[in-house]
């Protein structure tokens, strides 16, 4: 998970819906669409008449996706997982709909066209799927756990008056748009996910994101875990051949040294896959070998992404999706 600036968006020009090339509508009708959308939201009477406004302008939440994607380079914002040739969601943060831990709340309906509580995400982390080595199902869904209990839950827009009194609820799901909670989860060299912390409130929220978000699927570890076996051989290369640069002064060696430099380097750009992983692989050897200051120098100076957006429209799904987890449970 890596830090994402979500008021950032608000630099785009005509934010929201910002400009792009796919969008379907320009930013004036855009906006005229919300207020509308926002308008038969209030005068709903129950929950299914605003599940089919939800269906009806689903588009406004297409028409934002590609800046939202671009922010994190087409990564999902909960796993780090590419989204290039997939759709990606639009995940709602504080669900629209349902809330799975409670029956007695309808779902944070007003706030499902508020930009603020959209995250872009892959479908393996917005949504329940199996792990095929495993057979375990998790995704997010419709949870929405809160660390304080239902005391603390807002249940309409009346009890609050400014978005960011909305953290009151004390929420139990790490956020990537809050950079502290980004640092509140590390991995094993086996690519297992991990709190940081070993109890307290921040154990518990890593340790319910990891489960909430999927973030243990086969598939996230086993990627991890190759990455921190080339962070280990590029580190180890850097030092071996750095050790012969000095000591012989043979530029064969400084070359070396340095090709490893710049694999780790783009290990840990913005743009790359997992490069919260690879920065938390690399932290470790510095945390053992304090004196390896140029991996400190590195952690600073990563190389700088090619490229702000692959995106290309595509409407198929991503593979092991459960389109009706009810039946297929």
């Amino acid at each position: 998970m890596r830090f994402i600036d979500l008021e950032r968006l608000e630099d785009l020009q005509d934010w929201p819906p910002g400009k792009h090339s796919f969008q379907k509508y320009p930013p004036e009708k855009w906006r005229a669409r919300l207020l509308q959308a926002q308008e038969e939201l209030r005068n709903a009477s129950d929950s299914e008449t605003r599940s089919k406004v939800f269906t009806k302008y689903g588009d406004l939440w297409s028409d934002v996706k590609i800046h939202l994607r671009t922010q994190s380079h087409d990564k999902c914002w909960y796993c780090e997982t590419s989204t290039r040739g997939f759709p990606g969601d639009i995940d709602h943060y504080r669900p629209k709909g349902n809330i799975a831990e409670t029956a007695d709340h309808v779902g944070y309906w007003w706030l499902a066209f508020e930009w603020r509580n959209w995250r872009f995400v892959c479908r393996y982390c917005n949504s329940l799927n199996r792990d095929f080595v495993t057979g375990e199902v998790s995704g997010k869904g419709d949870s929405f756990p809160l660390l304080r209990g239902e005391i603390c839950r807002i249940k309409g827009p009346d009890e609050y008056e400014y978005y960011e009194e909305l953290m009151r609820e004390y929420p139990k799901l790490l956020d990537p748009t809050e950079r502290e909670d980004t640092a509140l989860i590390t991995f094993t060299s086996e690519g297992m996910p991990e709190p940081v912390e070993e109890n307290g409130d921040n154990y518990e929220r890593a340790k319910a994101s990891i489960e909430i978000y999927f973030l243990d699927r086969s598939m996230l570890k086993n990627k991890r875990k190759e990455i921190f076996v080339q962070v280990k051989s590029h580190v180890e290369d850097y030092q071996r051949f750095i050790r012969k640069w000095e000591s012989e002064h043979n530029h064969s060696d400084y070359y070396l040294a340095r090709r490893a430099g710049k694999a780790l380097g783009r290990m840990i750009a913005k743009d790359a896959e997992y490069s919260m992983t690879a920065i938390t692989y690399l932290k470790e050897h510095l945390r053992r070998h304090p004196d390896w200051t140029w991996i400190s120098t590195l952690l600073t100076s990563p190389s700088e992404p090619i490229y702000v957006s692959m995106y290309v429209p595509v409407t198929d799904t991503e593979p092991g999706a459960i389109d009706k987890p009810e039946e297929s449970l």
